[in-house]
């Protein structure tokens, strides 16, 4: 039977938002479809990990907690609330099983409000990735060497081909962007990627990425609320459908 894999990645400081994410995507899956769940971490504590596994016991789901090697990422740049964590994404591919052909990654600071199965279920066939746009960028392509008329795309949620990732040995390519252009980077993955993949990604309704500090202007219902910037609800902001993560977390505790 088909399976939904999806990937997310964490460490001690972000187990919270992290259970919210999970709990709020396994109460508002109403598909049958089974769900794996991978989570990319180098240090969560046994009694986290437990905790997260109690959590998904009464759901149609399983997890497996992925070790990655402590120095893989280190040297690399990491700014103000990016920690290393963002760039385990680029590592998916080959952490994961051959037979896996599609990943559905997602970013801890996220509420999921809709059945995430509607958005596995988009065909990516002819892409690497799927993602929403990122708006207000457009100043950054210069230096990130992607062509004018192309759009930017927020890695928060990440609908992956892993073949065509594979294929086109795009975590490479990532890693040598990165070290090229160390100094033009601001964004610590999120611009390797669009640099990389600027024509090779199916652009997504917003509904699937609502940015709350840039999609405001947006007159529509989210189906997943993405709480970029530091300006998180557990340190005490209140950026828009702040009260989501929090109706959650009492539902959780």
């Amino acid at each position: 039977m088909e399976e939904i894999h999806l990937v997310t990645a964490a460490n001690n400081k972000y187990v919270e938002p992290l259970s919210v994410m999970l709990y709020s995507l396994l109460i508002n899956k109403t598909s049958k479809i089974p769900l794996k769940i991978y989570i990319i971490a180098s240090n969560l504590t046994l009694e986290n990990k437990h905790n997260i596994i109690k959590l998904m016991q009464n759901f149609n789901s399983s997890i497996d907690f992925i070790s990655i090697g402590h120095s893989k990422y280190n040297k690399l740049k990491t700014v103000g609330h990016l920690t290393k964590e963002t760039y385990y994404r680029f590592s998916i591919p080959e952490l994961l099983g051959e037979h896996i052909r599609k990943v559905l990654y997602l970013d801890c600071d996220l509420i999921i409000k809709d059945d995430i199965t509607r958005l596995w279920n988009y065909d990516v066939n002819h892409y690497t990735l799927a993602a929403v746009e990122n708006p207000g960028l457009t100043h950054r392509f210069k230096d990130l060497l992607i062509p004018e008329d192309s759009s930017y795309f927020n890695a928060g949620v990440l609908l992956i081909n892993m073949e065509k990732w594979k294929q086109e040995n795009t975590t490479n390519k990532l890693l040598k962007f990165i070290e090229k252009n160390q100094s033009k980077i601001k964004l610590c993955s999120q611009d390797p990627l669009n640099a990389v993949l600027h024509n090779k990604w199916l652009k997504l309704d917003p509904t699937w990425n609502y940015q709350v500090f840039r999609c405001s202007h947006l007159d529509i219902n989210p189906s997943i609320i993405h709480f970029t910037t530091h300006k998180k609800p557990w340190k005490g902001y209140k950026p828009l459908f702040y009260e989501e993560y929090f109706n959650y977390l009492k539902e959780l505790t």
